[in-house]
C-alpha cells in the first residue's frame, strides 16, 4: 500500500530534527531521515516512529561534499513517491571571530547550510515534490542580526533568507510552499559548544527571559504544513525582537 504521506527531514539525528520526524509519525506515513554520521542515533528514530505505525528509511549524506548530494537525491527518488513536507534542518555552525575564520571554513559552512540547501530543492522540484509541497527551511536570528564568533554561520543563514524569498516566488506556480523557521536558541548537539554563561546571555535577550524547545517547534512546523496558503515568510519562534521595538 503506497504511504498517504512522504515527509523527509534533513538533519534528523539532531535534537530538532528527531522531535520533527515523531511529530510527523502516524499511521500510513513515510518518513525519510536523513544523516551525516549519527547512524545509531537515527535507527532508534526509526524503531520510534514504527511503534506510532509509520514508516521510514535513511538516507547517509554528507552535505559538506557535493558529491554526496546526488547521492541523496538518489535515494529519495528510489521510494517512487513524491515529497509532501520537506524539511531543510541540517545545518553546521563554526564559533570564530570574522579575521580567524579560515577559508575552509567558511567553504564548509556555506557548502552545508547554504550550497547543499539550493542544490537540493533545485534537483528534487523537478520530479520529486508534490502539487502542494510545502518547503520548510530551518534559518537562524543570526542570519538577519548576525553574531559575534559566528561569522560564516550567520552569513550562510543570512543568504539563505534571501534565497528562500526568491525560491517562494519561483516554485509558486507548481504550487510548492516555502516558508522559513527561526527556531530560537534550542539545547541540541549542533549548540552543545555553547557555555553555560553564554547561553544565559543569549536566552536574556528574550523579552520572556525563556528560551523556546524542540517540541514547540516541531508542533509550529506541523500546524504551517497543514496550512495552503502562506508561502515566502520568516517566523521566529522565541521572544528575540526581530526588528526593533
Amino acid at each position: 500500500m503506497i504511504p498517504s504521506s512522504h515527509i523527509l527531514i534533513t538533519g534528523s539525528s539532531g535534537g530538532l530534527g528527531r522531535e520533527i520526524a515523531l511529530v510527523f509519525a502516524r499511521q500510513d506515513v513515510l518518513i525519510g531521515l536523513h544523516y551525516s554520521k549519527s547512524e545509531k542515533v537515527v535507527l532508534e528514530i526509526s524503531k520510534q516512529i514504527l511503534k506510532k505505525k509509520a514508516s521510514s528509511y535513511l538516507v547517509q549524506s554528507d552535505f559538506s561534499k557535493s558529491s554526496d548530494i546526488k547521492i541523496f537525491i538518489d535515494k529519495v527518488n528510489s521510494q517512487k513517491q513524491k515529497v509532501n513536507v520537506l524539511v531543510l534542518n541540517a545545518g553546521a555552525v563554526t564559533e570564530n571571530l570574522l579575521i580567524k575564520t579560515s577559508e575552509n571554513e567558511w567553504d564548509k559552512i556555506l557548502q552545508i547550510n547554504y550550497k547543499a540547501i539550493v542544490e537540493i530543492l533545485d534537483k528534487l522540484s523537478e520530479y520529486s515534490l508534490a502539487e502542494n509541497c510545502h518547503v520548510i527551511i530551518i534559518g537562524s536570528h543570526a542570519g538577519i542580526k548576525g553574531k559575534s564568533g559566528l561569522a560564516a554561520y550567520s552569513a550562510s543563514k543570512g543568504a539563505l533568507i534571501g534565497f528562500a524569498s526568491d525560491a517562494a516566488k519561483k516554485y509558486a506556480n507548481k504550487n510548492i510552499l516555502i516558508n522559513v523557521i527561526l527556531p530560537g536558541w534550542l539545547k541540541t548537539e549542533m549548540t552543545r559548544y555553547i557555555s553555560d554563561t553564554d547561553y544565559k546571555k543569549n536566552i536574556s535577550e528574550n523579552l520572556l527571559g525563556r528560551p523556546t524547545n524542540t517540541k514547540e517547534v516541531s508542533e509550529f512546523i506541523l500546524s504551517l504544513t497543514r496550512m495552503r496558503n502562506i508561502s515566502g515568510q520568516v517566523f521566529a519562534l522565541d521572544s528575540r525582537p526581530v526588528i526593533a521595538l
